[in-house]
């Protein structure tokens, strides 16, 4: 059999249309990819009939062998794609429960807020009823004053009744001697000695009126100063005992708290070291794409160091419940984040790992035929398909990385507003303890300033009392003359009616 070089005008066609197809962008589906191949193959075995029989024969068996090849290759691609599409959706499922649980952690971020401006109402709450007790102890010590000044005026006024008594009784006694002397044994001689006993009496019983009065009124102020005293004494004892339990409990958190970080700090130095081995290790066995995962491996255990950290300072922090439950949730989110975060790597991972196999059956496939570069047209087709996925798979994996970042400094600011809050709490709470030593020196200054006022208080009492004695005793020795003075009066005037009797007989 001679070779005549007739080619079919349907061959001549389908050259042609492969030149177009090559010429036209390739913006086509996959499944038209491999159409084309299967036409690209027919046009191959057209031209080749017109050879021998064996060189035909064999050509043709290895154009079937490549063909079984391809269709193997483009049905495991298939695979391939359909699995990295369902990774994408899991991807995608998983980016909108962590947009999800972003929502949850602001939605507790606001009610953390609430709960901090409702211990400033409380603070604010406190302050004013301090200021309300600075009010009425002010009022009580202008009371005090107001009593003092009563006191004084009322011991002025005492002095000068005591005065114009004594002159009085003075202008009596001389009235007295001048009647005497003019006239010594007269009528009105002895109705005045008469009357200055009812008079004397007037006055005994006046003084003794108004020292009981004095007594009752002195008793009255002593146990109204006595009560007001010990109020005061109950206030501060009481404030006293609160204020020295809330240091105390205050010191114990402090102690606690030194100690939970002293640990902290040898375990962290402890995990530093440990990282710092394994960074020397990795860094000699594992690439780029390995480094970065670990970067991120490291970035999570020092977000989950603080998150710890974080814990145990406010689980140490006991004093409000509710407090208490927010941090916990939000620890537990954390942790949730930080979970989901893990995954995403793992799944990064495996799909570092599909595609380094990728490449490893591209190259592969690229070293099995290098001679026959020309006659591999298909095989350039599956390349270019295996370039679009691979550009797909990074495209997809550098969106993963952002939203991944954008979740890490979400939970960096998550991470600061906690330690704002923290720090917030111990200035509020060493405020309250500067506020609580600041009282407790009021208190004392004041009480000081009371005992201060009560001591000349109580000496001008002691005053009045050896006032008051005095007085009695005088009182008791003009009774005593009195009483003398009418015996020697008695006998005096019966003498000077006899004689007169006797003249006269």
């Amino acid at each position: 059999m001679k070779y005549t070089g007739y080619v079919s005008p349907g061959v001549k066609r389908n050259g042609k249309d492969n030149i177009d197809s090559r010429r036209k962008p390739k913006t086509r589906p996959f499944s038209a990819g491999v159409i084309d191949s299967k036409k690209k193959e027919a046009a191959k075995v057209a031209r080749l009939t017109s050879g021998t029989p064996k060189k035909f024969n064999c050509k043709h068996d290895q154009q079937l062998e490549e063909l079984k090849d391809t269709n193997e290759r483009v049905k495991s691609l298939e695979l391939l794609n359909v699995q990295l599409v369902d990774d994408c959706k899991a991807l995608k499922n998983i980016v909108r429960q962590l947009e999800e649980d972003k929502h949850v952690a602001e939605f507790k971020l606001v009610e953390c807020e609430k709960f901090v401006n409702r211990l400033a109402k409380e603070y604010n709450n406190r302050e004013t009823e301090l200021k309300n007790y600075k009010q009425n102890e002010q009022s009580a010590l202008v009371e005090l004053n107001k009593e003092k000044n009563e006191r004084k005026n009322f011991s002025i006024q005492r002095e000068k009744d005591a005065m114009t008594i004594q002159d009085l009784q003075r202008q009596v006694k001389e009235m007295e001697l001048i009647l005497r002397r003019k006239h010594p044994d007269s009528v009105s001689a002895l109705i005045v000695a008469s009357k200055s006993s009812t008079v004397d009496d007037n006055k005994k019983k006046l003084l003794e009126d108004r020292i009981l009065r004095l007594e009752k009124e002195l008793k009255d102020k002593e146990t109204h100063f006595h009560q007001v005293l010990m109020t005061l004494q109950e206030k501060f004892t009481d404030m006293k005992q609160k204020y020295e339990n809330h240091i105390v409990d205050v010191e114990r958190q402090l102690m606690d708290d030194k100690k939970t970080n002293n640990d902290l700090k040898n375990k962290i130095n402890k995990v530093n070291l440990q990282d710092i081995a394994v960074q020397t290790v990795q860094k000699n066995q594992h690439t780029v794409g390995t480094q970065t995962f670990l970067k991120a491996d490291r970035a999570s255990s020092a977000v989950s160091r603080l998150t710890q950290n974080s814990a145990l300072i406010f689980n140490r922090l006991k004093e409000d419940s509710y407090l208490i439950a927010t941090i916990k949730g939000l620890q537990t989110e954390l942790t949730a984040k930080q979970r989901t975060i893990a995954k995403i790597n793992r799944e990064s991972e495996e799909l570092r790992k599909n595609l380094r196999n990728l490449q490893k059956e591209k190259e592969i496939l690229m070293n099995l035929n290098p001679q026959k570069k020309n006659t591999c047209r298909p095989a350039k087709s599956a390349e270019s398909v295996m370039l679009k996925v691979t550009h797909e798979m990074e495209a997809e994996i550098s969106d993963v990385r952002k939203q991944k970042e954008a979740l890490m400094e979400e939970r960096v600011g998550l991470l600061a507003s906690l330690k704002r809050t923290n720090e917030d709490l111990i200035m509020l709470k060493k405020k309250r303890i500067q506020d609580l030593h600041t009282l407790q020196l009021a208190h004392e200054k004041e009480l000081m300033q009371m005992n201060m006022q009560l001591y000349p208080l109580q000496e001008e009492i002691k005053l009045l009392n050896r006032t008051v004695e005095i007085l009695q005793e005088r009182v008791r020795t003009a009774d005593d003359k009195l009483i003398k003075y009418q015996a020697t009066d008695v006998h005096a005037g019966g003498d000077n009616f006899g004689s007169k009797g006797i003249s006269r007989k």
